[in-house]
């Protein structure tokens, strides 16, 4: 299982290719989640906090425009900033998750987050604005 290759073009785009061969490394936990996420009632929350995760480290123009930054570093600070906050959720549990899962869940996290178009700037929308 390969993620989609629209995937890779926008990943291509934003500079993270890097995060190509992760998500094709995290294919099946990225499934798994995505699977979870229709069933789950607060995804759109999910999917906003995700996008203002973005938002924060995404470049801006003078006038206030995003444009394309370093991807990879811009989807490794939102990863830190995912591993931060549920580590510091007081109802995770670190002795119930190894480090692996939640490096998991996070990069599953931001996949679902880049494929709905709320994390990186879409190639086809961008280029035409």
């Amino acid at each position: 299982m390969s993620p989609p290759a629209r995937i890779k073009a926008k990943l291509i785009y934003n500079n993270a290719q890097k995060f190509w061969s992760k998500f094709i490394n995290h294919a099946e936990d990225y499934a798994r989640l995505d699977s979870a996420m229709k069933e789950f009632p607060s995804s759109e929350d999910i999917v906003k906090r995700l996008h203002n995760l973005f938002l924060d480290v995404a470049e801006y123009t003078q006038e206030a425009d995003i444009i394309v930054g370093d991807g990879d570093k811009q989807l490794d600070s939102i990863q830190q900033q995912l591993r931060s906050v549920i580590m510091q959720d007081q109802r995770f549990s670190s002795a119930s998750f190894s480090d692996e899962e939640l490096e998991q869940f996070c990069i599953a996290l931001i996949n679902h987050g880049v494929s709905v178009c709320e994390v990186l700037l879409d190639p086809e929308k961008h280029a035409t604005s």
